[in-house]
Order: structure tokens, then C-alpha cells, then sequence
């Protein structure tokens, strides 16, 4: 070894004690070291394609909640689809799964029937399988097959509006949607909270929405100009059939009687505003968010036990309306039922009765309650509590040719606690009086 070398050499070894080398930093534990190094791996194989990165945490799907009455809608679609297919022999607290197959199977209406083995099935029918509609009946199926209820729109008109868009459906599947907005029973625990406010503007448009399509539907009584075609193909939802008769003129006036057929053959008269008398007319105010209320009970109080064309849809809209604007008294903007619907909390409170309490509870409140109302609305007391009671029994005819029972009804009419600002004594609206020792 060279001079140069030798002392470029024993200098080094004397840097070397003076500034020792860095050393690497050790990971804190094995386990650290082993991600560390997985990591790495997993970089390295997937930049030169020979593997996967590594993969993320995997979340759990997000599971969309039922609608309260998506087990009485189920029990609704399948009795209406099971009544059209069956005839006489449809038995609505049956769920008839064997016969409704076989009338599916071998429907006439230029149904295509592919025969196969080990059974039949038929293209396009709404159910082949007795099991699946059986799960329907019960409502124990979490959603139905778009094609299916395409299907079932073939077999009985609408029937795809139990489950969609049920706001622009009949009365009767519109009445879903406002029993969805009050009797939610998924209240959040503070309803000033993001899931609270989320919660409560989507009962809030479910309500709007039902609200404006039943006000587009009355309209056509209160207006003095024609009603559009949406208007009328809206009321043609309370016609039997769904076609509306011949005007019958009854609150027209002497002077208008003569030329009122002649000027709506024209288009210059809305023949169908005289069904409803002028101070009834005058209630269906547009621009009041339960206007609408106010219009039908009267419009059903002028019925003098009579049975008019659209009973069956007055009755569900009154129902709707009157729960709506139930949930609107208590979760509202204004903090407090009575400032949140004004002089109409006592109306509501009595149809609340009506429509959801037992019947020991129904009559004896009605007699007390209603005389104000009735001065109120301008009509004798005696004719509003029999048009209500009519209102009643028809509601819960209606309900029972679908297979749903009071008792069905009762699982979401009954009162519901909101945890927070919201008191019991406000909830109690919904049957009209507290609970024993509610106080306590």
C-alpha cells in the first residue's frame, strides 16, 4: 500500500470514531415492521402488475329504510292485483297464493304461455310463483321487480303507485304517503340535528307533495275557469271507473242553470264548480296550507246521507289532509300546535278521533267538540257528525277490501312520544285526550 493511501486510510478510521455512520431506524415492534413491509410489497407488485394494491377497508352498504306502511302496502297490491285475476272468488283476508297463480298462468288477456319443465310460467305475468306472492300478501318482501309491477299495471291500472309515487296515485294509495309523514316512528332524538333536519324536510316534502296533488284534484269544484287536463285526469282519480259523469248542477243558481250545459260544451264554463255550494267554494282557499280541509269537510256535510260519485275519494283526502296537517301541528315551524295551524287545531283534533280512535272513544268527544266547528263552517252540528260517521265507516270498508284491518291502522294512529322539545301533551293530539298519569 502507497504513503497516500495508507494515511488516506488512518484518516477515514479517525472520521469514522469521530462521526459515526447513521444508522437506520428500526421500526418500534415486529408488527409494525411486517405493514411496513406489506406496504411496500403491495406498492412495488401492483406498480409492475403482478398484483393488487392494497385493498381499502370495505364499508357496509347503506341500507334505505321501509316506509312504515310498506307492509300495508304489500297486503293492498296483492289484494288488488289477487281481486282482478279471481273475481267472486277473491277473499281479502286470504292470501289465495295457489289460485292466483293459476289464474296468472293461464290468463286469457293475450298473456304468452311458454310451457317448461318441472313447471309453467308465463311471460309477463305478475306473479308465477306462490310463494312470491304470498310474500307479497304478508309483506314480507323488501322490494318488488320494476318489471313485475309493470306487470302488475297490466293486470289492474296503477297498481304500481302502492310502492311508487303514491302521492299522484288514487286517494287511496295517496293516503300511504300521509300515514309515512305522521306516523314515522323513526323520530330522531333531536330533530335539531343534521339526522333531525334530514328527517323532518323529507316528511316534510313526502306532505307537500300529497298536499298539492289533492288540492289539483278539488280544484276542479271550487274553480270558475275550465280545469286543465292534468286537473281533470287528477279528479277522474275519485270517479267510480275512472271517467266523471255529467255535471249535475246542484248548487247552480236559477240564472245560471239554463246556460250553464250549453257554455261548458263551449269551454266557457266549469260546470263541475256546482257540484260544491258557493260558501263552500269560498273555503278551498289555495293560498292557505290546509285551506283544503276546510272546503271538504263542509263539501261532505252538504251530502244529506246521500252517496255521491266522488264519496270514496272525499272520504281518503279528508283522512290525508287531516293527518297531514296533524304532523304539521306538532313538528312545524311555528314551535306549537296552535300557532302552527290557528283555529284549525280543534277540527284537526276531532278527525283525528274519527278516522284513528276506537270506537267507544269516537262518539261522545264528537258531540261535545263539534258544535264550534259547525258554527264555525256555517253548517248544522247533527249533519256534520253524521257525514263524519259516514266518513268512518266508509274508510275502514275501503281499508278491509284491501285486507287491512283497524287494527293495521291503529300501529301507526296510535300516539308516538318525540324525545326532546316536542311534549306528550302535544303528541296526544292524535287521539284527543292524554293518558292516564301522563303527568307524573
Amino acid at each position: 500500500m502507497s504513503t497516500s493511501r495508507a494515511s488516506a486510510a488512518k484518516a477515514a478510521a479517525k472520521d469514522e470514531k469521530t462521526f459515526p455512520a447513521k444508522q437506520a431506524v428500526k421500526p418500534a415492534s415486529v408488527k409494525v415492521a411486517k405493514q411496513l413491509a406489506a406496504k411496500q410489497s403491495a406498492k412495488k407488485a401492483a406498480k409492475r402488475g403482478r398484483g393488487q394494491p392494497a385493498s381499502k377497508k370495505k364499508t357496509a352498504p347503506r341500507v334505505v329504510p321501509r316506509r312504515p306502511t310498506h307492509k300495508l302496502r304489500l297486503r293492498a297490491l296483492a289484494n288488488r292485483i289477487k281481486a282482478k285475476l279471481l273475481g267472486d272468488a277473491h277473499d281479502p283476508t286470504l292470501a289465495q297464493a295457489q289460485e292466483v297463480v293459476l289464474a296468472a298462468t293461464s290468463a286469457p288477456g293475450g298473456a304468452v304461455v311458454e310451457k317448461r319443465e318441472p313447471g309453467t310460467s308465463v311471460v309477463d305475468a305478475p306473479v308465477v310463483d306462490e310463494r312470491t306472492f304470498e310474500s307479497w300478501w304478508k309483506g314480507e318482501v323488501g322490494r318488488v321487480w320494476t318489471s313485475k309491477l309493470e306487470a302488475c299495471d297490466r293486470v289492474a291500472k296503477g297498481s304500481s303507485l302502492w310502492l311508487n309515487n303514491s302521492c299522484l296515485g288514487d286517494p287511496v294509495q295517496r293516503h300511504m304517503d300521509s300515514l309515512d309523514a305522521r306516523c314515522d316512528d323513526r323520530i330522531p332524538k333531536k330533530l335539531n340535528s343534521k339526522r333531525g333536519e334530514a328527517w323532518l324536510a323529507a316528511r316534510m316534502d313526502i306532505m307537500d307533495k300529497c298536499l298539492q296533488a289533492a288540492d289539483r284534484c278539488w280544484s276542479v269544484f271550487s274553480s270558475r275557469s275550465m280545469p286543465s287536463e292534468e286537473a281533470l285526469a287528477l279528479m277522474a282519480q275519485v270517479a267510480p271507473g275512472g271517467s266523471l259523469p255529467a255535471p249535475s248542477l246542484f248548487f247552480a243558481p236559477p240564472a245560471a242553470r239554463f246556460n250553464a250545459i250549453a257554455l261548458g260544451d263551449q269551454g266557457l264554463c266549469n260546470c263541475f264548480m256546482y257540484e260544491a255550494h258557493a260558501k263552500t267554494r269560498i273555503l278551498h282557499n289555495a293560498s292557505a296550507k290546509f285551506g283544503l280541509l276546510r272546503f271538504l269537510v263542509r263539501q261532505g256535510a252538504a251530502m244529506e246521507g246521500s252517496r255521491p260519485w266522488w264519496f270514496t275519494g272525499w272520504v281518503f283526502d279528508l283522512a290525508s289532509v287531516a293527518t297531514m296537517a296533524h304532523f304539521f301541528s306538532i313538528f312545524g315551524p311555528a314551535g306549537s300546535p296552535e300557532s302552527n295551524v290557528g283555529e284549525d287545531l280543534d277540527l284537526i283534533v276531532a278527525l283525528s278521533r274519527v278516522f284513528f280512535d276506537h270506537d267507544d272513544g269516537t262518539i261522545t268527544p264528537l258531540v261535545t267538540d263539534l258544535p264550534k266547528i259547525a258554527m264555525r263552517l256555517d253548517i248544522p252540528p247533527e249533519q256534520l257528525v253524521k257525514s263524519l260517521m259516514a266518513a268512518r265507516r266508509e274508510y275502514y270498508a275501503q281499508l278491509a277490501a284491501l285486507g287491512i284491518s283497524f287494527e293495521d291502522v291503529y300501529t301507526f294512529a296510535k300516539p308516538v312520544e318525540v324525545v326532546g322539545a316536542k311534549t306528550i301533551g302535544q303528541n296526544m293530539l292524535w287521539r284527543g285526550r292524554p293518558p292516564v298519569d301522563w303527568r307524573s
